[in-house]
């Protein structure tokens, strides 16, 4: 299937359609792993389930209210992560969450959300690994602060860019 052009046009328009398309995307990919894989719960396979739409939802609001999104969506990972060990695709609530707060907020906020993120995530993978901390406990928490940073310094970027030639058109006039 192929998008009139005008399609695309019409969802940048609108962001909050964009963000419940992303939101009930990821709900149906996290669902059905989770109902997959649904051997591998020692437990109900409903409290994982719940956990995703509890990671994943949020997401439509995530332009709204980064910060609240980030925190919902990452509770209910690192939930995830003492329950049952491995995240596994509920990660990604808490990945888009993080980004977006860190490409819509204030450097010291988002430096703040990577700090509390990288604590949740090494905390999550901590205690499912029952004491036996591997490499992985490390590298991971580090690869996302990481990954945010560099998000955090390519937004800034773009806002000063973009202050920059709002600047020059105006002194130009």
């Amino acid at each position: 299937m192929t998008l009139a052009p005008g399609r695309l046009a019409a969802t940048a328009r609108r962001p909050w359609l964009s963000d419940a398309l992303l939101a009930g995307a990821l709900l149906i990919l996290v669902e059905v792993t989770v109902l997959a894989k649904q051997e591998a719960w020692s437990r109900p396979v409903w409290l994982p389930a719940a956990a995703g739409a509890a990671a994943v939802i949020p997401l439509a609001w995530r332009r709204r209210a980064p910060l609240a999104v980030l925190a919902v969506s990452g509770a209910a990972t690192l939930a995830v992560m003492l329950y049952h060990g491995s995240p596994g695709l509920l990660a990604l609530g808490p990945l888009a969450g993080l980004y977006t707060v860190a490409t819509t907020s204030p450097r010291r906020i988002s430096l703040g959300a990577a700090g509390v993120t990288l604590a949740g995530v090494t905390a999550g993978i901590a205690a499912a690994h029952h004491g036996g901390l591997t490499w992985e406990v490390f590298l991971l928490p580090r690869a996302i602060l990481a990954r945010s940073r560099a998000a955090a310094r390519s937004a800034s970027a773009a806002r000063s860019a973009s202050a920059r030639a709002a600047l020059a058109s105006s002194s130009a006039t």
